[in-house]
Parts: C-alpha cells; sequence; structure tokens
C-alpha cells in the first residue's frame, strides 16, 4: 500500500534524503583533500544511478524503461550547471565550499522536479 500518493511530497522528502547523503559524501571528500569541483563531480557520478532508482522506483512508480537515457541527459545538464554555478559561488561570491552546493539546490530542486515530472518519468 503506497502511503503517500503526491509525486511532489515524495520528491520532497526523497529529495531531501538524497541530497543530504550526497552533500556528506561531497564534505567527506573536501575533508579528505580533494578538490571541491571534484567532490562535486565524483559525488554526482556516484549518486547518478541511486537516485535514478529511487525517482523511478518510488517517487513516480514509473514503468517504462527508457527513463534513465533522459534522467542521464537531465542529470548532465544538471552536473553542468551546477559546476559552473558552484565555481562562480565560491571563486567569485567568496562562500564556502562547504556552504555552496546548497545555494546550489535551492535553485535547482524545483526546476529538476518539473523536467523529471513532465519529461522523464511521464507515463
Amino acid at each position: 500500500m503506497e502511503i503517500i500518493k503526491n509525486p511532489f511530497i515524495k520528491y520532497l522528502i526523497f529529495g531531501f534524503i538524497n541530497t543530504a547523503c550526497s552533500y556528506l559524501f561531497y564534505v567527506s571528500l573536501i575533508n579528505l583533500g580533494f578538490n571541491y569541483l571534484f567532490s562535486n563531480i565524483f559525488t554526482w557520478v556516484f549518486f547518478l544511478f541511486i537516485s535514478h532508482h529511487v525517482f523511478k522506483n518510488i517517487v513516480w512508480l514509473h514503468k517504462v524503461n527508457n527513463s534513465f537515457y533522459r534522467f542521464l541527459v537531465i542529470s548532465v545538464a544538471q552536473i553542468f550547471l551546477t559546476s559552473i554555478s558552484l565555481f562562480f559561488i565560491v571563486e567569485k561570491l567568496m562562500i564556502n565550499v562547504f556552504y555552496a552546493p546548497l545555494v546550489n539546490v535551492i535553485f535547482l530542486f524545483l526546476l529538476k522536479f518539473l523536467i523529471l515530472n513532465k519529461w522523464v518519468f511521464k507515463n
């Protein structure tokens, strides 16, 4: 039995969990001495498959198998935008590398939901 039926609410919940886990992974890589841009990209690659699986099977209950390629296109665009904005936020605005990804999340969260809902996981 599905307790929460609204995809946006599920996206908020699982998106928050995914973001929190990926942020902790990002911070761990920085604390190990890796560059913030490398840490951002490596974290993205590591969580790519986890995110797709969660969004496809839990958030949208998507049954069509072609969603990964669309998800990959959106994710590549996202990492490109995230890396550029992360560089700008850190280097130009001088925001700490630990806080900069949180600024990105605020701006991309709703946009990503709309694209995932209307293009990637539409049935």
